[in-house]
């Protein structure tokens, strides 16, 4: 005969942590072919760090170390786990599932604890298996226990759990009323449930937007055909494949980037195309600021594209003007300090009136209404600083060319290092106003020529 515990004592519930409760354990209402096995641990609540709720830690009832639902020393029989309970204040005991025919389902959040009413959804499958059935220490769920095997591997898909290995279940000998009194052969019933839970497929998270807003012009159906048959990266993340990329976002600025090339940094033309990829998602319309993702995206993809694509030619084109800067001999400039002679650009107002004689000299004052722009008018500058300072270094300051471009100085000097063939000789310790020094490797210096020549 188990000893049950006194009526009404709820060992080690007033220990536990946030307050937390369990209902006393009822031993003698539970089924004699569970208490005969040796299966049992006790357990404690434990506390769980950044979680609320806290932990069931299963118990050796022999050491009061933590059990391990993977090795059976660490469990014990009925009565041993039942006197751990009783005498070291643990929060109750629980019955491990070792795939010896035993299998449990466990429903969650389906009972009210006062009333002891069963959800609808609850009952039908209390009433599907008809098999022993109990209240959880909480009181708001369910634990039913029978005969059979699971068709597959257990787990937790909520509000549902269920195992037959590998796990333990907490016991309470709270049976549900109009059940029976021993776990039942619920092969069945075991099968059906697995295959309704957990062969299901949730539905996935939409990538994209699939169905375009609308078809593709004959001209922009051009462009998509010729950049899939340019890159195989393209097609694949045009369809809205982004395996092959770290995140979506990269994949967005990717096609963006290519998109830039082939339409020449036509804002409204790449978000247009983009809005009709796989990869167009609610994120790109998502204000960021006083911009949306889609168009910082774009900003950003076009400035990185310095080559546009060129109808009738076997190459490529690059549209940097070849800029002729005043030198310091044309204008009332001071020398730069450092007495080194080269080109001072010592501030806003020399950077920019160096800037837009060039410019209005060459005819290209269009070229700054976007980053591309801009970033092919800074590659220009420093060709020609680079060719009127000869073969010594010259200056560029990053925040009075951030103030000109209308940029962020870490964009400027992302620019700048991203230069082929311009190397930093030597960084300024003046304050902002002045500028540090750089020089071109004279090949590519030459390299920059040519290409401007043609």
């Amino acid at each position: 005969m188990i000893t049950q515990l006194p009526p009404g004592t709820k060992p080690g519930s007033t220990d536990s942590p946030q307050g937390i409760t369990s209902l006393p354990v009822l031993a003698d209402a539970i089924p004699e072919d569970m208490r005969s096995v040796p299966h049992w641990v006790a357990w404690r609540f434990e506390p769980r760090k950044n979680k609320v709720k806290p932990a069931k830690a299963p118990l050796d009832p022999h050491t009061g170390d933590h059990a391990r639902t993977s090795r059976s020393r660490t469990w014990g029989s009925f009565d041993e786990a039942l006197r751990f309970y009783r005498d070291h204040a643990a929060d109750g005991i629980g019955f491990v599932f070792a795939g010896d025919g035993f299998s449990g389902v466990d429903l969650d959040h389906c009972r009210d604890a006062a009333t002891g009413q069963l959800e609808p959804w609850a009952a039908s499958v209390v009433a599907e298996f008809g098999t022993y059935t109990e209240t959880s220490p909480s009181g708001t769920g369910v634990k039913l226990f029978c005969r059979g095997k699971l068709p597959g591997k257990g787990g937790n898909r909520q509000p549902f759990e269920m195992y037959d290995r590998g796990q333990y279940f907490t016991v309470t000998g709270r049976r549900v009323p109009e059940v029976p009194e021993a776990p039942l052969d619920c092969q069945g019933q075991l099968d059906a449930l697995y295959g309704r839970v957990f062969t299901t497929k949730r539905p996935k998270r939409r990538k994209s937007v699939k169905p375009p807003r609308s078809a593709l012009s004959p001209a922009d159906a051009e462009v998509i055909r010729r950049a899939c048959r340019a890159s195989s990266q393209f097609a694949q993340l045009w369809s809205g494949d982004v395996s092959a990329v770290p995140t979506p976002s990269e994949a967005d600025w990717i096609v963006c980037k290519m998109l830039a090339f082939w339409v020449g940094g036509d804002y409204a033309r790449i978000d247009g195309l983009f809005r009709q990829s796989g990869l167009m998602r609610p994120k790109w319309d998502e204000r960021r600021g006083r911009r949306t993702y889609g168009l910082l995206t774009i900003s950003e993809a076009v400035a990185d594209q310095t080559k546009v694509y060129s109808p009738g030619q076997s190459s490529v084109s690059s549209s940097t003007p070849r800029l002729s800067v005043p030198s310091s001999s044309d204008n009332d400039n001071p020398p730069p300090r450092g007495g080194n002679g080269s080109h001072p650009l010592d501030s806003s107002a020399e950077l920019t009136r160096a800037l837009a004689a060039a410019l209005r000299a060459e005819g290209h004052t269009a070229i700054l209404a976007d980053l591309a722009g801009k970033r092919r008018v800074l590659t220009a500058l420093c060709a020609a600083l680079q060719r009127q300072s000869g073969e010594r270094p010259f200056f560029i300051g990053q925040q009075v060319a951030a103030r000109v471009f209308g940029v962020g100085q870490k964009t400027v000097s992302r620019w700048l290092r991203a230069m082929p063939g311009l190397m930093l000789v030597k960084e300024s310790s003046y304050a902002a106003k002045r500028a540090n020094e750089y020089r071109y490797r004279p090949a590519v210096l030459n390299q920059t020529e040519d290409c401007n020549r043609e």
